[in-house]
């Protein structure tokens, strides 16, 4: 046994030092070579290396021997984020894990941008709230609304947790935004976005959003990419005078686009300085920014503040005959949608909770993170949403006619009836005539697929970054390609007749 002390009464000053000198290629047959690390904050990195097998490091308790890493007061390797992003790996296929970031507790105030060839990049902060990345550009200082982002991730893969992510413009310079994600596969979990008018812009390609708290007021959740937020809470603020908060602003542009927002088991309640006004700000669930604008809220929980309509027109009539809005067995005193801009018949609903794809997404689910390794989460991530936009439970409810599932179902019947049948009959062939037993042919029953058409999936094309005309409203557009190959997920278009769409109601708008 070694011991390690920083006052340097024993064997050593620093773990590392301690680690060097462990035996290597150990079989445990003598036990374990223990290193002691007695009370005290150790600023270093260790490595126990391959090699340096059978070891037992033993501190004097939790707080009491703390190890820790990267400072923003400089101790680190870093003193900013951007350099640390600047030092991380290119082309990496994730097949030798991410290259981890840790940002300890502190105020950044800086401008971070994850590019297209920083791919399977991990981001850890110390916490909601302890670790801030923090901005302020705007429409009104002359960004874009697509160069305003404090925080831009474009490399595939990325995932981020822990952190809290700012525009601190505030409701009177309009669009400012807080993240803006282009990257596909990318996950965010345990993050908060605050903002106000567009604090998160969902840009394009697959995007997770889980245990996350997105703040803001005017389209504060918009973007044209395949969009799951589980388990988050999203706190509309109060705006400037006069307008209303719409929590989401979904691009889609083309009706074969396998895009669309899915906030699923979510809660939208008032952020503090709403709840505290008058009352009398307007809080609707979304509302049209391109043609064939898509939205679910599934499962979640309205507050009051949620405008008994439910939606909001964009500008006149505009897409109110083609954007599809559904709302499926939401609680909650502004969940009631019988004064929607349409019925919502959630009766006859029926999920199929048996086939939701493979046993650790279920954990996913559940939150059950602790069952899953580092590298588990994104294929996780990426086949939940894959039972979100393409087939099992959720693509039945949203997109599947509810007539097929029950025809489904009465096949599977029938199934059994024939099988019951048949082994009646093979009963009584067995005791009359067992000599045919054997040439007796099975009957061939057949399941019909529920199975959607598939449709090719948007790509991007980042050289259409415009502001629009309408100084409070304005967006740039986003660009409509179909055919990336990078898209294996596959949205059916058809929709379902027995599920009411919210915006097949012209005629009820003002």
């Amino acid at each position: 046994m070694v011991v390690v002390n920083q006052d340097g009464s024993w064997n050593f000053t620093n773990i590392t030092a301690a680690v060097a000198v462990a035996p290597t290629y150990s079989n445990g047959s003598n036990g374990y070579f223990v290193i002691y690390v007695v009370a005290g904050v150790y600023q270093e990195y260790v490595t126990i290396t391959k090699h340096q097998t059978y070891l037992m490091m033993i501190g004097d308790g939790i707080k009491q021997t703390t190890i820790t890493g990267n400072h923003s007061d400089g101790s680190g390797n870093f003193t900013n984020i951007t350099a640390a992003v600047a030092a991380a790996p290119t082309y990496s296929n994730g097949s030798n894990g991410y290259f981890v970031i840790y940002v300890v507790a502190g105020v950044y105030q800086e401008y971070v941008t994850i590019t297209k060839n920083q791919t399977y990049l991990m981001m850890i902060g110390d916490g909601i709230n302890h670790t801030i990345i923090t901005g302020n550009h705007s429409v009104a200082d002359g960004w874009t609304t697509f160069n305003s982002a404090t925080f831009v991730v474009e490399g595939q893969g990325f995932v981020a947790l822990n952190l809290t992510i700012r525009n601190t413009a505030g409701p009177q310079k309009f669009q400012a935004v807080a993240l803006r994600n282009d990257a596909d596969l990318s996950t965010f979990y345990n993050c908060s976005f605050e903002g106000y008018q567009d604090t998160l812009y969902t840009h394009s390609l697959r995007q997770f959003y889980r245990q996350c708290d997105v703040y803001g007021t005017v389209d504060f959740i918009f973007g044209n990419a395949a969009t799951v937020l589980q388990d988050c809470n999203l706190y509309p603020r109060l705006p400037l005078l006069g307008q209303s908060n719409t929590i989401t602003a979904q691009g889609k542009t083309d009706i074969n686009q396998n895009t669309g927002t899915s906030i699923h088991n979510c809660s939208i309640t008032a952020a503090q300085d709403l709840a505290s006004s008058n009352g009398t700000t307007q809080t609707f669930l979304g509302r049209p920014w391109k043609l064939y604008s898509s939205v679910v809220y599934m499962q979640s929980f309205m507050d009051y503040l949620i405008n008994p309509a439910g939606w909001a027109p964009w500008s006149g009539d505009f897409a109110l005959n083609t954007s599809y809005y559904a709302e499926y067995n939401n609680y909650g005193p502004g969940s009631n949608t019988s004064n929607r801009a349409a019925t919502l018949d959630q009766e006859d609903m029926v999920i199929d909770e048996s086939n939701s794809g493979e046993p650790w997404v279920q954990g996913l689910m559940e939150g059950e993170y602790s069952d899953l390794s580092v590298e588990e989460p994104l294929s996780a991530v990426v086949a939940l949403i894959g039972v979100a936009n393409e087939g099992n439970s959720i693509r039945i409810i949203l997109e599947e006619c509810l007539e097929a599932a029950n025809a489904l179902k009465k096949q599977m019947w029938a199934e059994v009836q024939l099988d019951k049948c048949r082994m009646k009959e093979e009963y009584v062939m067995k005791i009359q005539y067992p000599s045919c037993i054997s040439d007796k042919t099975e009957p061939n029953v057949q399941i019909s697929s529920v199975e959607g058409r598939q449709s090719p999936l948007p790509t991007v094309d980042d050289k259409n970054n415009l502001v629009s005309t309408n100084p409070v409203e304005q967006k740039e557009h986003l660009h409509d390609a179909q055919n990336d190959p990078n898209y294996p997920i596959h949205m059916p278009s058809k929709r379902n007749p027995q599920i009411q769409e919210l915006w097949k109601a012209k005629d009820l708008w003002p």
